[in-house]
């Protein structure tokens, strides 16, 4: 079975755990991003707020998620083509060798 090859190899199971953390590292910056962005715009609400504050609040703070999000979805789709062609012409295993230090 698929799970008993990965644990039955200590690198495939290195490559594993270190795919889970930048998955979880990518995650924790979109979300620290965020909430930074939110507070340095004063749009976090506070107890306070009328409803109507805290629904212009609501808008902004949609807004800010679309603009932080967006541009990196965006992006992958180039640079997904651009890691296929190189793969194609570098080789898998070179190109890997070169973007690791990269990302």
């Amino acid at each position: 079975s698929e799970l008993g090859m990965i644990t039955a190899s200590a690198d495939l199971r290195r490559l594993y755990a270190t795919g889970g953390l930048l998955f979880f590292s990518g995650d924790v910056v979109f979300d620290l991003g965020s909430q930074y962005f939110r507070d340095c715009l004063d749009l976090l609400p506070t107890e306070d707020m009328s409803t109507e504050e805290r629904m212009s609040k609501l808008q902004d703070q949609q807004l800010v998620s679309v603009l932080t999000t967006l541009p990196p979805e965006l992006g992958i789709i180039p640079g997904a083509m651009l890691v296929a062609f190189l793969a194609k012409r570098l080789g898998s295993l070179q190109l890997l060798q070169i973007m690791i230090p990269v990302s």
